[in-house]
């Protein structure tokens, strides 16, 4: 009488541990993991993706566009042609952008010297212990914040020819009236006047602030003055402009070796992981 034998035997432990180490991974746990690591790699880009939307959308489109147009003859209604670098050619030769160049120079220049000087002045007398001194620093601000189109109305008025109060001043001294559109010296003097009113006051508080940079350029020892500060504190306090642009220099070589240490560590990183 032959015995039934159990050919179902159990495994030894140490085969069954090494039979469950060598078994392939559950199936059900590899699109856990899969999220997780696209979650740890694209999670950063998607923090920073706005404004990345919003420089291609109104910065690097609008200037990408008009590079395109400007390679053809472009019309608002009509064909487009393209023609290359034609209208660069054709620009360099034309006699009345290079008019508006000098224009646009001259006027910077007539605006830009008597504002800071101006400036200059204005905030030494509003560093002074005076009476009511937060307020008329205060008021200085008061163009800035003045309509465009008011101010150009306004000053539109005063350099009037015929009844302008500018050449009614001068009439009371002898001078005749002077038609201020219609020469290229009295217009510059004109709208850079109208430039200074608006920005003096602005350029003032830059530098009533310069004047207070021992309280604000890294304490009184340095202890929390950082390399920006510094080179603000040499520049507008000290005015050594050429020791403040070396320091400017330094930053920026320093920002790039940065750069490059954390370039090669995260290559290391990288190859490392994979």
């Amino acid at each position: 009488m032959g015995l039934d034998v159990d050919t179902e035997r159990p495994e030894p432990p140490a085969a069954a541990a090494a039979a469950t180490a060598t078994a392939p991974p559950v199936q059900a746990g590899r699109p856990r993991g899969l999220l997780a690591r696209l979650d740890r790699r694209t999670t950063p880009y998607l923090l920073v993706s706005p404004y990345f939307l919003l420089f291609a959308v109104f910065g690097f489109f609008p200037l990408a566009y008009t590079l395109w147009v400007s390679l053809h003859d472009w019309e608002l209604a009509g064909d487009k042609e393209f023609l290359g670098l034609q209208n660069y050619t054709r620009l360099l030769a034309d006699e009345a952008f290079w008019n508006a160049v000098v224009n646009t120079v001259g006027m910077f220049v007539l605006a830009t010297v008597p504002q800071l000087v101006i400036a200059l002045a204005l905030a030494n007398a509003l560093n002074r212990r005076i009476r009511f001194r937060l307020l008329f620093r205060m008021g200085v601000l008061l163009p800035l914040v003045t309509s465009v189109v008011a101010v150009a109305v306004v000053f539109s008025q005063l350099y009037g020819r015929d009844f302008g109060m500018v050449n009614w001043l001068l009439g009371l001294v002898g001078v005749d009236p002077v038609f201020w559109q219609g020469e290229k010296w009295s217009s510059w003097i004109a709208i850079s006047s109208m430039v200074d009113w608006r920005w003096t006051g602005y350029n003032a508080i830059i530098y009533l602030a310069a004047m207070h940079g021992g309280r604000v350029a890294g304490g009184t020892l340095g202890q929390f003055q950082t390399v920006t500060m510094f080179i603000v504190d040499k520049a507008f306090r000290d005015f050594e402009y050429g020791f403040a642009a070396a320091a400017a220099w330094l930053l920026f070589l320093l920002i790039l070796l940065g750069s490059m240490i954390n370039f090669f560590f995260v290559s290391r990183i990288r190859g490392g992981t994979r």
